[in-house]
């Protein structure tokens, strides 16, 4: 497996700065990680996305071949949610859009909620979901979203946690358009995964940030132990998220 590409679907920066960037960056490559989608950290709370959007494209753009920036949005904003996610991706170069509603206190019933997942279908980008948490983030809630809107590719970041890894990969064998990230969730839910649906609907994510990029060896450890091929590993490690992303040479 030292050849297979890794490129974790599911990270965080916290430190929005070069010195932080250059040491999440070093740490990712002690352990064989080549690149990263990441995402805000620390402004879920935020009202208006649109500076940290900004200071996240700043920091990929330090290290364009590391990272592959996701930008954020509120829903409670409304259609200006709709126009911030828009301008993240044209104006900005994000890959993809990352929504958490525990912490952003939404729920996928959200009146304004349609419209940005049909935006990100429209400009081609996947929604990554947190999951995996009740109430407002069970599995087959977000599955329902998806159903709604066939168009878009949902992104379950977790697959259900420990909890719900069972609903996650449910929804997802009646849904192809929904991917599962095997980030926190336990090592025979990802086996269960890979037999159910196949090592194509599978990404590997770890949750790490500049804080705690130790995550990575212990997520990454549960899918090296699959037995399953290689050609399958290096599909989840990441040939499928460069291909959801029209990354791969």
């Amino acid at each position: 497996m030292s050849g297979a590409t890794v490129v974790d679907a599911h990270c965080h920066m916290s430190g929005l700065d070069l010195p932080s960037a250059e040491k999440f960056i070093l740490e990712l490559r002690r352990r064989g990680v080549s690149r990263a989608v990441i995402s805000t950290a620390g402004g879920f709370h935020d009202w208006d996305y649109s500076r940290e959007n900004d200071l996240l494209s700043a920091a990929s753009r330090r290290a364009p071949e590391v990272f592959i920036p996701f930008c954020t949005v509120n829903p409670h904003r409304g259609r200006a949610a709709v126009s911030e996610l828009r301008r993240s991706v044209e104006k900005l170069g994000m890959r993809g859009l990352k929504l958490h509603p525990p912490r952003q206190s939404f729920s996928v019933f959200h009146p304004y909620i349609d419209e940005i997942i049909d935006e990100a279908s429209g400009l081609g980008v996947p929604v990554l979901f947190h999951d995996g948490t009740p109430p407002l983030s069970t599995p087959l809630q977000i599955c329902d979203l998806a159903e709604n809107h066939r168009d878009a590719l949902i992104i379950l970041g977790h697959s259900g946690l420990n909890d719900l890894w069972r609903d996650a990969i449910a929804g997802a064998e009646r849904l192809d358009n929904v991917i599962l990230c095997t980030c926190a969730t336990p090592f025979i839910a990802i086996r269960r995964m890979v037999e159910r649906l196949g090592a194509d609907r599978v990404v590997y994510g770890s949750d790490a940030s500049d804080g705690n990029p130790s995550v990575v060896d212990f997520n990454l450890n549960k899918v090296r132990a699959l037995e399953i091929g290689e050609e399958d590993k290096a599909r989840i490690l990441g040939l499928n998220i460069l291909r959801i992303l029209n990354l791969l040479d």
